[in-house]
């Protein structure tokens, strides 16, 4: 049996510490392919005991079995209402001999669990067991999962959380600039500075920007004058941003959702 926990994760990069909060999670416990055994507040289309809904045989699932398995085309998986979260991460693989790369996941969100709006199409979906990240259109809604069944195999999906990543802990000076950075969720990765002065007729020049991933790995740094980013071959993921204007340091969260 497994279980997927709130958690908070806090580390330190430099002078800022980050944080995640699992607000909505399921690795799918105990469930035996019925409608009674599906988590509650979860709804999913489709359940089967006889060619079963689910996998427990080694690699098939994330942290521990069972994982659900789509095995038809169109299944749908809707997550409970989730507020103040800005990451959607889950575990899947395609299974098959061979796993059709035409084969597709399309997620999509609601703000009233009615009107939907898909904001990933993924396609050429991993035949290895790998866990995907994408940012979320909005901070408060529901998420709907979809696999498009185009040809043979069939999909493992485990481990979802919908999380809420927060910077604290970030020591600034007092007349440091306000920084604001757009689009705070790119699709291909550009990223513009916009420097907000403080004060009128106060203008800051961006030295330096180091770019860490959520496990606190720097995986950039552009020195020089920074006024804007290109960060078009990192994965798509939850990044931060320490920023040092001529004093003080300012830390911003972007997302890379493709």
């Amino acid at each position: 049996m497994k279980k997927i926990y709130t958690l908070v994760l806090s580390m330190a990069i430099s002078v800022a510490a980050f944080s995640q909060l699992v607000v909505v999670g399921t690795g799918f416990d105990n469930y035996a392919g019925t409608s009674a055994t599906a988590q509650s507040g979860w709804y999913i289309s489709w359940h089967s005991t006889s060619s079963p809904s689910y996998y427990t045989s080694a690699g098939n699932f994330g942290v521990a079995a069972p994982s659900y398995k789509y095995e038809q085309d169109s299944v749908v998986v809707i997550t409970p209402m989730y507020q103040k979260a800005d990451t959607l991460s889950f575990w899947c693989k395609g299974n098959g001999v061979p796993f059709a790369d035409t084969n597709e996941l399309h997620i999509y969100h609601s703000a009233d669990s009615l009107y939907w709006a898909m904001f990933v199409n993924r396609d050429s979906l991993p035949i290895s067991g790998t866990t995907l990240k994408y940012g979320l259109p909005s901070a408060n809604g529901w998420i709907m999962f979809v696999f498009r069944k185009y040809a043979g195999g069939n999909l493992a999906f485990d481990d979802v959380s919908i999380i809420s990543y927060t910077a604290i802990g970030i020591n600034e000076t007092e007349n440091s600039s306000s920084i604001n950075i757009s689009p705070t969720i790119s699709e291909n990765g550009i990223f513009t500075i916009h420097n907000l002065p403080a004060q009128a007729g106060s203008l800051f020049t961006i030295q330096r920007v180091e770019v860490y991933n959520t496990v606190g790995e720097k995986m950039r740094t552009i020195s020089g004058e920074v006024k804007s980013l290109n960060l078009s071959d990192l994965p798509s993921g939850i990044y931060f941003l320490k920023l040092k204007p001529d004093s003080g340091i300012e830390t911003k969260k972007i997302v890379i959702a493709r």
